[in-house]
């Protein structure tokens, strides 16, 4: 057994092992407040589609806010509301041919894996905009509508930012720095290359899947690979483990609420503002 694979008995511990101490509930409320307003305003104006987008926009950009770069927590907001803006427009073009989407779906992620080993931040932003590249990708459209999706979207991000800044200089709240995902440790050369290819090619292969699995929602796979895929073992079981948990319980938490009370949209927008308040506290 390769000395960097953990004994079944550590692997079992990380994976099940949960660290309450670390948990932030107030700092996810302090996110949620732009989530809440972009859906309600959505439902007010008879744009729900459009709220949903500006929704999801700041809920992505929301992580950022647990991420420093140029000794700023705006920062790293900002660029990822902007490099989300750009990746959706990338792949909502690539995605009129299945070939186009698997290259760019590669491409993302052979940058974020390349990026990951500078910096948390650095890699956190090419993360969001490889996921939101693979999102846009099972939605194309032709011409200046292709536009529409990345432009909610950096409305949702600034929001986040905007909302964020001034309940930290109102409030004078401080949000700690997020401790949940970590850059690998400095490897040799030819370790990063493999684990770059693999990660790059893991999102292609998935692409492709997703192309010929008649589903729009079958983007879900090339994402899932993304935010799960890690150079080692034990941190990729422990994120595919953790993020099969939460989609259970949110999705859970959805169902109960929509089957309690009568379908509106009133009624799917607290559904999806709990859902995403719950993972945005975890």
């Amino acid at each position: 057994m390769p000395p960097s694979t953990p004994p079944a008995s550590q692997l079992s511990r990380d994976v099940l092992a949960a660290d309450w101490s670390k948990s932030q509930a107030r700092a996810g409320l302090v996110l949620v407040i732009a989530i809440g307003g972009a859906l309600a305003a959505g439902i007010l104006t008879g744009n729900p589609r459009s709220g949903v987008l500006i929704a999801a926009g700041a809920f992505s950009v929301g992580f950022g806010s647990f991420q420093q770069l140029c000794r700023s927590r705006i920062v790293p907001m900002l660029l990822a509301a902007a490099g989300m803006c750009v990746s959706s427009w990338v792949g909502t073009l690539a995605g009129l041919s299945s070939i186009t989407a698997v290259i760019a779906s590669a491409a993302a992620a052979f940058l974020y894996a390349e990026i990951s080993r500078r910096s948390q931040a650095a890699s956190w932003v090419a993360l969001q905009c490889a996921i939101w590249l693979v999102i846009s990708t099972a939605y194309p459209v032709h011409g200046l509508p292709a536009l529409n999706r990345g432009w909610l979207i950096l409305t949702g991000g600034l929001l986040q930012a905007t909302v964020t800044a001034l309940v930290r200089r109102i409030a004078g709240a401080r949000i700690p720095e997020w401790s949940g995902i970590q850059p690998g440790a400095p490897t040799q050369r030819i370790s990063a290359i493999h684990a770059t290819l693999a990660i790059a090619i893991a999102a292609a292969l998935c692409q492709s899947l997703s192309a010929g699995a008649g589903s729009q929602n079958a983007y879900w796979m090339p994402m899932t690979t993304l935010i799960v895929l890690r150079s080692k073992l034990g941190q990729t079981v422990q994120r595919g483990v953790a993020r099969t948990l939460g989609t259970m319980v949110g999705a859970s938490l959805t169902t109960v609420i929509v089957t309690a009370a009568p379908p509106g949209q009133w009624v799917l927008a607290l559904a999806l503002f709990c859902l995403r308040g719950q993972v945005t506290r975890c």
